[in-house]
């Protein structure tokens, strides 16, 4: 699990590294944390709590505690799934729209991405194994518009690390809800 949640992590920064000779840590740090503005901080903030209201919505919270779930493991989720957008946002996406328009090039990566997670839909009692795979699919390319599109507004990974982040922990808090408070084992 976690050499899947670090490998687009660690493959940008070998491919930055590779082609960039003066491209360091620093660099790379300033890659991720640029600063954020007002304009980005609205943007995330909508983003995540439009997130928060869809499964405090659809999966019906009774117990509003349960919502500590979310904060509590979120540098969990930012290292098992948010650094992976320093793969996809971060390297790919850019490198695909100069080849292919804005649309098709998110597209493809919305779907390298299903198959980056493929093996998660294989694997039961996990959020992805719960949904038919041409679901989870529309799923995977939904959610790589949602995330490409905070990218193109803010400029700023980070950001879009902490929305990778946040939107594995409402999954994992849907998870929680619907198998009665307890997480299924693996």
């Amino acid at each position: 699990m976690l050499i899947g949640g670090l490998g687009p992590a660690i493959g940008s920064y070998m491919i930055y590294r590779q082609f960039n000779e003066d491209f360091g840590e620093e660099s790379f740090v300033r890659l991720v944390f640029k600063k954020i503005d007002r304009k980005a901080w609205l943007i995330f903030g909508l983003y995540i709590i439009w997130r928060f209201f869809m499964v405090w919505i659809a999966f019906g919270i009774n117990e509003p505690i349960s919502i500590l779930y979310m904060f509590l493991n979120l540098p969990l989720f930012i290292i098992g799934g948010g650094l992976e957008e320093l793969g996809w946002r971060g390297y790919l996406q850019p490198k695909s729209e100069k080849v292919v328009n804005y649309l098709p090039s998110v597209l493809i990566v919305g779907m390298i991405w299903c198959i980056w997670h493929l093996p998660l839909w294989l694997i039961k009692g996990t959020p992805q194994s719960a949904v038919p795979f041409g679901l989870y699919a529309f799923w995977g390319i939904v959610l790589a518009f949602s995330f490409t599109t905070i990218y193109k507004y803010t400029k700023n990974l980070f950001l879009c690390i902490l929305s990778h982040a946040w939107f594995d922990g409402c999954i994992g808090l849907a998870v929680y809800i619907g198998s009665d408070g307890y997480f299924p084992s693996f």
